[in-house]
């Protein structure tokens, strides 16, 4: 995922009206982060930037469906790591699309 995200980000350097490169860049992210790559210590960076370039793809393309889908699911699955009810409520609520 590391190097996918890296590919991502250099054709979001190269491109940053590509909708498809900042969608690529979130999902690589994302994926990271659900998988459990990122080290929990370094989620909130990492899902800061899955969330502004997952966001960014759908201004770009506001018809794509994967952009909204993955922060769904990156909200999901914070929520299953929260022991706080009300926090897990938080971020499930907010993974509803």
């Amino acid at each position: 995922m590391r190097e996918a995200a890296e590919d991502f980000q250099k054709a979001v350097d190269a491109n940053p009206s590509s909708a498809r490169a900042h969608e690529g860049l979130g999902i690589s992210l994302s994926r990271a982060i659900i998988g459990e790559v990122v080290r929990r210590a370094a989620d909130s960076e990492a899902v800061e930037r899955a969330e502004e370039h997952l966001a960014r793809a759908s201004d770009l393309s506001p018809n794509a469906l994967t952009p909204v889908l993955a922060l769904s699911q990156i909200e999901a699955a914070l929520a299953e790591r929260r022991n706080d009810l009300e926090e897990k409520i938080d971020r499930y609520t907010k993974a509803q699309v």
